[in-house]
């Protein structure tokens, strides 16, 4: 899989931005999972209607949401986690 087969099966959506298949750094075979930017919401529900688990080349495609914002370091829910992690590391005075 590469990200120009897999950016082929959506790029007749619209709002189609971009793919990216994510490959292993020292072996360079894929990891089993890509990324499919839509800029469209509503390209995004046409694509988990017709796509989800259909075939791109030989790979099954599973197509959900990324909850990329839920993970962002600026979030509220993850302040605290960080701010304890950034307190473990601090310089010891002397």
């Amino acid at each position: 899989m590469t990200d120009d087969v897999l950016g082929n099966a959506f790029r007749r959506y619209k709002s189609f931005n971009k793919a990216k298949v994510i490959h292993d750094s020292r072996s360079f075979k894929n990891r089993g999972y890509g990324f499919v930017s839509l800029s469209d919401a509503s390209d995004f529900l046409k694509a988990l209607k017709e796509m989800n688990r259909e075939y791109v080349g030989n790979c099954p495609v599973i197509v959900k949401k990324s909850n990329w914002k839920e993970r962002c370091f600026g979030s509220k829910k993850n302040k605290k986690s960080l701010i304890k992690h950034f307190k473990k590391f601090k310089p010891k005075k002397k």
